[in-house]
């Protein structure tokens, strides 16, 4: 299957056009697999050029606790994290999502397994920039995303998590209800002329860095066309996607 590879330290894609994550309620999702053992790792980041405190809105994973992480850091500099239950391994792909329906309330949900929430209330406003791979930048720390990640999807509402297992078994999130909430869907298995662009409403994001990997082992995902197919075959092994078909995977980071 087709991915983008980035290497940990300087690779990222970029939407630098507006909230791309807009304020609650949204739902973000995504295949990731993280491939360094050691580390924090930023899947997404929604956050601001403008300002250097690091707030924001972001999915990460810290290989120090094997955890999925949803965190949002307010206006006032204040944390609130979700973090997962389950333990996540590197260079295992997981089905990444993130929902939030308000600023009390986000979480977060690695492949069908265990809803986790969090309930402090934080607003952040401002977030003007959206990057995939790495944190924000003008911080003064910034993480990147070392592996892979495939298959973005971004909504204006809270998916359920019937939807969430559609998506997760591999449909076209174009085939769910609701359309005029699906912001966009990136397969992330080609660039054309330095961008990345969304299947649903032609959204273009700028690539800096990652690359296209064309044979990566990984669950297959049917976005514009074929059948309905599982991400593992009966035996529980990983097959290999189609190079047309796609969804979202990611990995673990601690708050900060």
């Amino acid at each position: 299957m087709p991915a983008l590879t980035f290497n940990g330290s300087s690779d990222y894609v970029e939407y630098s056009g507006g909230q791309l994550v807009p304020e609650p309620p949204y739902t973000v999702t995504l295949w990731q697999r993280r491939t360094n053992a050691l580390g924090i790792f930023v899947s997404w980041n929604s956050g601001s050029l403008a300002n250097s405190d690091g707030r924001g809105r972001t999915g990460w994973s810290n290989t120090s606790f094997g955890r999925l992480n949803h965190q949002i850091k307010d206006d006032g500099g204040v944390f609130g994290v979700a973090s997962s239950s389950e333990n996540l391994n590197v260079n295992e792909w997981i089905f990444a999502s993130y929902r939030s329906s308000g600023a009390a309330n986000r979480d977060v949900r690695p492949n069908s397994g265990t809803v986790v929430t969090n309930t402090s209330n934080r607003t952040v406003t401002g977030l003007d920039t959206f990057w995939l791979g790495r944190e924000k930048t003008g911080a003064s720390y910034q993480y990147y995303w070392q592996g892979q990640l495939a298959g973005l999807s971004i909504f204006s509402r809270v998916l359920t998590e019937d939807e969430l297992d559609i998506l997760y078994n591999g449909a076209d999130p174009r085939t769910l209800s609701g359309q005029s909430d699906h912001i966009d869907s990136w397969l992330l298995d080609e660039i054309v002329d330095g961008k990345v662009i969304g299947i649903a409403n032609g959204t273009e994001m700028t690539v800096s860095g990652a690359t296209l990997s064309e044979d990566i082992d990984g669950p297959e995902l049917s976005w514009g066309g074929g059948s309905l197919a599982r991400m593992h075959d009966l035996r529980g092994a990983p097959v290999m996607f189609n190079p047309r078909s796609f969804a979202a995977w990611s990995g673990v980071r601690a708050a900060r």
